[in-house]
């Protein structure tokens, strides 16, 4: 009997230990195929916008219209909230393993007690599981919950799992996280809290649907005082900390976020997965900049210019620090969510300082070199200066300081509008869609599109010495690697000192009489119809680009790169902080010592009686010979010139004089400029036919003449114009071999003229002659 029950005895521990191991081996197989998810989803989180220095520039609701701040690695949890939140919802988190038994042992028991739920047993651990997988509140869930915390333990760190928790933790209205709750509720990051604001974000999660701030405030009083006599107890907080800390008032206030430089930063939302996007933006700047464009706006508004656009970059990074695509982005009236920046408008005439440092690497001038300054025509394009007036000659820094047309579109005729396209897009402009002859001679007086943004890039290469690469928006993409070399240094270093002496607007004309002036290369342009305005300025510390007008297209009168966007570049410009290093160093290095003429700005030849020494870029192709300084023969008494088939023995002399074309003689003259008169060529010469001293100006050889009718029917008359060396010579006009009349100190000539070609020839008294066929076309054509 004895032994029979020894065996039945065996036999059911044998039951027992298989059971046993039944049962837990599925409990380990229910543990592994538990479901838990690690980490919250990324499209939960809102997208923050920070600033090179860590500020908020911007932050934006995540897809559920909630306020969820991104993981930030460089923020730490302060030591108040940590500390008040493990008091008061788990103080024994670093003990168990997500599970607190004496906890869940004490909970069963007065819930049981008491026959209703009077606490829970949930630890941060499980509260985060819920966070991650929100479910409803049944038994068989809390159940899961406990796998669930076990699991979370094993695989993730006490501090992490903490971290979470605070990343996740509802803190009422449409608050998520500690780090948006500490800026919604107190207006400050969660490192600058209080201990009486620790313990008020401490208690929030508990109820966040009853109790916030503002909400139910005396429960929240009484909440945060018990958690903060809970920590004195526990000896967290010192008899005077605790004192301090129940007095301190609870802010009702729900402060918003900031929102500087709205429009880049829903760019950058838009086009970033990214949740933290941290900028190279200066908070203070923009603020500063922002600041300044409202005070003009306000100005320009009253004359009808509702809009403008700022763009401030560092010149050596390529760092942008302060971006403004409208002067109020909120400003629906004047279109203000518009991004000015990055909106193609007419160039003006803001990328002629370009063309004259490529014209200077070509040997084509130098700042001394005096260029033409005529009219001219190119079928029908007349390019006209600003002020309608021409000069005859002027000197490249003159017409580039001066901005003057004629010169620019006669450097790109020798250029070449394809070279100078190419130029434009390798050095940045990305808004050259068309091919080079659609733009044609137009392109260097605003026959293209320029963005703000792409302009930057441009000038900065120039402060660069040549180096143009992309600017730099987002912290740790820097592209000055990929920087590409198109200009030499020394073309780029006059160029800059050329735009450093243009005249600065109103107070700031007398700069230089000031102690701490300080230099800047700056260029304005205006489009075609006053609609935009520009002014751009560049040193070795900050490249500033300005746009005025209105994203309408209106044009306005009162519209002008001088008088609209310079007073806003020099403003920005005197605002800011700059080093000793406030101008460029001479590229002494990369440049050499050339002749040249003292009074034509070429290089000397053997007929240039006054020369000066002068340093250009060594890179540059050989620079033009002066082409102005001839030696001719004249006669003894000075009558007329000669040459080897007329002058007689003993009857001649060399003389070296300065000979301008007629077309430019005749434009000095007309601006009271003395010539002296350099004696005619012997009538009875035989080579007198060839010498140059009557030219047609208009029309051009081949030119293709538009004509419009008048009111009544009738052709509008076409102006012939011509040039001759000596303006009292007689000349005599033929239209199709048919004599149409004479003249003498007489340039021009009109006609009415029917659709077709014609030739048009001019005579002297001393037989020289000019000829030039065109073609009339008419509006029926």
């Amino acid at each position: 009997m004895k032994k029979m029950k020894n065996i039945l005895i065996q036999i059911y521990k044998n039951i027992f230990v298989r059971i046993s191991l039944i049962f837990f081996l599925f409990l380990f197989i229910t543990f592994l195929l538990i479901p838990i998810n690690m980490n919250p989803d990324k499209n939960e989180f809102s997208t923050v916008v920070y600033d090179t220095n860590g500020e908020i520039l911007r932050a934006f609701l995540n897809k559920n219209e909630q306020w969820c701040f991104p993981p930030d690695k460089n923020l730490k949890i302060p030591k108040k909230l940590k500390y008040a939140v493990l008091t008061f919802e788990d103080k024994r988190f670093y003990k168990h393993i997500g599970i607190d038994f004496r906890a869940l042992s004490r909970s069963i028991y007065l819930n049981l007690k008491h026959k209703k739920i009077l606490t829970g047993a949930s630890t941060i651990t499980m509260q985060l599981t819920r966070l991650l997988d929100p479910k409803s509140r049944i038994y068989s869930h809390k159940f899961l919950e406990f796998f669930q915390a076990i699991k979370l333990e094993i695989f993730l760190s006490k501090d992490k799992i903490l971290q979470r928790y605070f990343q996740l933790s509802p803190y009422g209205k449409n608050i998520i996280g500690y780090h948006a709750a500490s800026l919604k509720y107190f207006g400050k990051s969660p490192a600058q809290l209080s201990w009486s604001e620790a313990a008020v974000l401490a208690v929030l999660p508990n109820s966040p649907a009853l109790i916030t701030p503002g909400k139910n405030h005396h429960k929240l009083i009484r909440k945060r005082n018990f958690l903060l006599k809970k920590m004195y107890e526990r000896k967290l907080l010192t008899q005077e900390m605790y004192l301090l800390s129940i007095k301190e008032k609870i802010k009702t206030k729900i402060h918003n976020f900031p929102q500087f430089a709205p429009h880049i930063t829903r760019k950058l939302k838009q086009n970033s997965a990214d949740k933290i996007i941290k900028t190279t933006i200066d908070k203070e700047l923009q603020a500063k900049i922002s600041s300044i464009a409202k005070s003009h706006s306000k100005y320009l508004q009253n004359y009808g210019i509702d809009n403008l656009s700022i763009l401030l970059t560092e010149t050596k990074s390529g760092k942008v620090r302060a971006y403004l695509g409208s002067q109020n982005y909120w400003d629906n009236t004047h279109s203000g969510k518009v991004d000015g920046i990055n909106a193609p408008r007419s160039s003006g005439s803001i990328l002629k300082p370009f063309l004259y440092a490529l014209s200077i690497d070509e040997g084509t001038l130098i700042p001394e070199s005096q260029l033409e300054d005529i009219p001219i025509y190119f079928s029908s394009f007349t390019p006209l200066n600003a002020n309608n007036k021409f000069s005859g000659l002027v000197s490249a820094k003159k017409a580039l300081v001066s901005s003057l047309n004629v010169p620019a579109v006669n450097l790109l005729r020798e250029f070449g509008t394809q070279n100078f396209s190419q130029f434009l897009k390798e050095a940045g402009i990305t808004t050259l869609f068309r091919s080079s002859n659609d733009y044609g001679l137009t392109l260097i007086i605003g026959g293209a599109e320029v963005t703000l943004w792409d302009l930057s890039v441009l000038f900065r290469g120039l402060a660069n010495y040549g180096e143009f690469s992309s600017l730099q928006i987002i912290e740790g993409t820097n592209q000055s690697n990929k920087s590409k070399k198109l200009l030499s240094k020394g073309a780029c270093y006059l160029t800059l000192e050329m735009l450093k002496d243009l005249n600065r607007p109103d107070t700031e004309h007398y700069w230089q009489l000031f102690e701490n002036s300080r230099p800047l290369a700056w260029k304005t342009g205006t489009s075609f119809g006053q609609r935009d305005a520009w002014a751009i300025g560049t040193n070795p510390e900050w490249t500033i680009a300005v746009w005025v007008g209105n994203f309408s297209g209106e044009g306005n009168s009162a519209l002008g790169g001088a008088k609209s966007a310079a007073p806003i570049l020099f403003d920005i410009f005197n605002s800011l902080t700059t080093s000793n290093d406030s101008w460029f160093k001479t590229p002494l290095n990369d440049m050499k010592l050339i002749s040249i003429c003292s009074e034509t700005g070429y290089a000397a030849t053997e007929y240039c009686l006054n020369k000066k020494e002068i340093f250009v870029p060594s890179e540059m192709k050989k620079l033009k010979r002066c082409p102005y300084h001839k030696q001719i023969h004249i006669t003894k008494n000075e009558e007329f010139q000669t040459c080897s088939l007329c002058w007689e023995e003993n009857d001649h002399k060399p003389k070296i004089v300065l000979q301008y074309p007629p077309e430019i003689v005749q434009t000095l003259r007309k601006n009271g400029r003395f010539i002296d008169k350099i004696p005619s060529h012997n009538p009875k010469c035989v080579s007198v036919q060839t010498e140059n001293s009557l030219k047609i100006i208009y029309p051009t050889q081949n030119a293709k003449l538009f004509l419009p009718r008048e009111i009544g029917g009738s052709m509008q008359k076409i102006s012939f114009k011509i040039a001759h060396q000596f303006p009292e010579t007689s000349i005599y006009w033929y239209l199709d071999e048919v004599y149409l009349g004479t003249t003498q100190n007489q340039t021009s000539m009109s006609l009415e003229l029917g659709k077709g070609k014609h030739i048009l020839t001019v005579i002297d008294e001393n037989g020289k002659m000019d000829k030039a066929a065109f073609s009339v076309i008419t509006k029926e054509d």
